[in-house]
């Protein structure tokens, strides 16, 4: 990317890089640094015109959601109240979850460096 005068990289994180949930200790902790990867990727990187950015998704219902469901012997809609009674995403299929990252990969996005959404 140094070469070729720039571009774009894209990591993808979990809200759980910002916030604690229950019985998720490795998860939480891996998410988490790749925030901080990011973070760091994108304050070393700037200078060749390279963007870093890190995309967080909320609940979305995976097989980890189930994993844990089964593991604690929760129902959905318990794991539910204690993501805040949230709605839970349900992935329409694979190009559903790339939406996002085709959107920061766009070239005018040039805006979107290592920014915090709130």
């Amino acid at each position: 990317m140094k070469k070729g005068g720039g571009g774009t990289i894209v990591n993808l994180a979990s809200i759980s890089s910002w916030v604690t949930q229950a019985n998720l200790i490795t998860y939480s902790a891996t998410k988490a640094a790749l925030l901080q990867m990011t973070r760091n990727m994108a304050m070393d990187s700037a200078a060749h015109n390279i963007r870093v950015n890190c995309v967080c998704p909320g609940s979305i219902i995976t097989s980890t959601t189930y994993q844990y469901m089964e593991e604690t012997g929760k129902t959905l809609e318990q794991v539910d109240a204690e993501e805040g009674g949230k709605d839970f995403v349900k992935p329409r299929g694979e190009g559903e979850r790339s939406r996002f990252c085709d959107f920061i990969l766009g070239i005018r996005r040039s805006f979107l460096h290592n920014r915090r959404p709130f």
